[in-house]
């Protein structure tokens, strides 16, 4: 179910009704199935520190389905300039399972407006976390505080500048290494790479643009949970992860 996260606008839809709401409902129907982080605390909490902030949030996605949220949002007036036309917003990415399917995390999540789709970010301290029962609140304190940190953003945009000035020699042997190691399936593979020689651009930054297009189709088709790891993937390539070997790549 597609819904909003009150008080804060949608980028680009309407939204359905309020998360929080939806899972109230949900608490008053049912006793809980799983103990750990309470949905309905860590959604008020975000949405109190979130106006804290008062930058101009705005709800990217936000579903709900059995209990399990996944959301993101970002910060319209917090970006910065990148080459080729583009720009990066200050975001935060949070997935958490009210049955306990899968751990509750929150994570620095970049927008890039030229493709409309997010980068999970994880360089430094702080930008994600897994919410632990007996410490969630600080722990959410901190990523929404590094998320939606100026010089925070700074460098992460600077890391993303840089990819724009790093030519692919050979963009489709990473490409392949990843569908070797089954980081993606053959079907994202050809995705991938349709998106990528589609754009033409043969830098990184063209690559990791192509991965988050892919995940951005995903939830389209409701895959919210594949979307969401490729996102998490561009973000990984963006720290240097997943390079093919130098000397034996895997898919041979």
């Amino acid at each position: 179910m597609l819904c909003s996260l009150y008080p804060f606008p949608a980028r680009d839809a309407a939204g359905g009704p309020d998360v929080i709401d939806v899972l109230r409902k949900r608490a008053a129907g049912a006793p809980s199935r799983a103990a750990g982080v309470p949905p309905v605390e860590v959604l008020e909490s975000l949405v109190e520190s979130l106006r804290a902030l008062r930058l101009e949030i705005e709800v990217d996605y936000c579903v709900e389905f059995d209990g399990d949220v996944r959301l993101a949002v970002i910060a319209r007036d917090l970006a910065r300039d990148m080459s080729l036309g583009d720009s990066v917003r200050a975001g935060l990415s949070l997935e958490m399972s009210g049955g306990g399917a899968f751990p509750a995390r929150a994570c620095e999540r970049l927008f890039r407006v030229v493709c409309a789709n997010g980068a999970i970010v994880q360089f430094e301290r702080g930008q994600s976390a897994t919410l632990q029962a007996s410490s969630w609140r600080p722990q959410l304190e901190s990523v929404v505080a590094r998320s939606f940190s100026a010089d925070g953003l700074d460098r992460d945009a600077a890391r993303f500048r840089a990819t724009t000035r790093q030519m692919l020699v050979a963009p489709y042997e990473l490409l392949c290494h990843l569908a070797a190691r089954r980081i993606v399936s053959d079907d994202e593979q050809s995705a991938i790479q349709r998106e990528f020689d589609a754009a033409g651009d043969a830098t990184m930054y063209g690559f990791i643009n192509a991965v988050t297009r892919v995940a951005g189709r995903l939830r389209e088709s409701d895959a919210w949970k594949r979307s969401i790891e490729l996102e998490r993937l561009g973000g990984a390539i963006l720290r240097g992860d997943h390079q093919p070997p130098v000397s034996e790549p895997a898919y041979r």
